[in-house]
């Protein structure tokens, strides 16, 4: 009985160190790749605008949730530039983005937004003929829903309370082929019954 009690100890020690160590145990975690428009990217809106003379024109772009909002205008030099192309990004109440210089050499073309939620939103575009007083221009709003990370369980926790539970389970398996009136020692039966 000496080596049942001394093996119960171990397990004691083992189960209790588990306890202790599993904060330790780094957690896992999935994850998407991150990348300057990475995800499944959805196009929101992309048409091309003939102009003559000068105009303003006023996109809405409904963002269907949290994630990042990629716009860009592109002057595609038909029939010549533009002699003023710029855009802004607006909501509702404020301007979001302010004023960008498409021909602007030393700016891109393309403004990032953040979004938190599902947001609407409108993109200004003001455009001003080149020599020809014709001019074409692309505008395309790219959405990149925001994707969190998975957490995945931590095995450390997973393997303790597998191991917790096997051991109570085995405890009371042990307990219950016992019969009541024994104990480790043996059983205390009168020697009259042993007959």
């Amino acid at each position: 009985m000496k080596l049942e009690f001394h093996f119960h100890r171990k397990a004691i020690f083992w189960l209790a160190a588990l306890v202790l160590l599993a904060p330790a145990i780094p957690r896992a975690e999935a994850s998407t790749m991150q990348g300057a428009q990475a995800g499944p990217q959805q196009v929101l809106f992309s048409d091309s605008e003939m102009i003559q003379g000068s105009e303003a024109q006023t996109v809405q772009i409904d963002a269907p949730s949290a994630g990042n909002l990629f716009l860009t205008l592109t002057d595609l030099d038909f029939p010549t530039a533009f002699s003023t192309l710029d855009f802004a990004l607006t909501d509702a109440a404020s301007t979001v983005a302010p004023l960008v210089d498409v021909e602007d050499p030393g700016v891109k073309p393309t403004l990032t937004y953040d979004l938190t939620s599902p947001t609407t939103l409108y993109a200004e575009v003001f455009a001003i003929a080149g020599a020809s007083s014709l001019g074409l221009y692309n505008l395309t709003a790219t959405f990149v829903p925001d994707t969190s990370p998975v957490p995945l369980p931590a095995s450390g926790a997973l393997l303790l309370s597998g191991v917790t539970l096997l051991a109570l389970t085995l405890e009371l398996l042990r307990r219950l082929r016992r019969p009541s009136d024994c104990d480790p020692a043996g059983c205390n039966v009168p020697a009259t019954q042993a007959a």
